[in-house]
């Protein structure tokens, strides 16, 4: 079963899928970013949608919006996509072929 192993409203998220593996959602200033967590480290990048390319965030922010509500108190992007990654990937090859679909 996946987890919400912690979650700073609006800027942060650690989830932790069927397998084990967990993942770091960041909502920084800079953009949004999805990595990897290995040990506690972030050990790669899988997915970044910078503000420094709006059309690439708006398209991912689009997505996201688009999908059902969250099951998360807050209606930020963040809760948006941490409930439509609880629901929907089991693992990390499930959210990359999940978040392809942005592109």
């Amino acid at each position: 079963m996946n987890r919400l192993l912690r979650h700073t409203p609006g800027s942060f998220a650690l989830i932790r899928f069927t397998n084990r593996e967990r993942i770091a959602i960041f909502i920084a200033p800079s953009g949004i970013v999805i990595a990897q967590v290995w040990f506690g480290i972030f050990r790669r990048r899988l997915f970044s949608w910078p503000r420094s390319s709006p059309k690439v965030l708006d398209r991912a922010i689009v997505f996201f919006m688009s999908g059902p509500d969250s099951d998360l108190p807050g209606e930020t992007i963040l809760e948006l996509m941490v409930s439509r990654f609880l629901r929907e990937c089991n693992s990390i090859a499930d959210l990359v072929a999940f978040c392809d679909k942005i592109r």
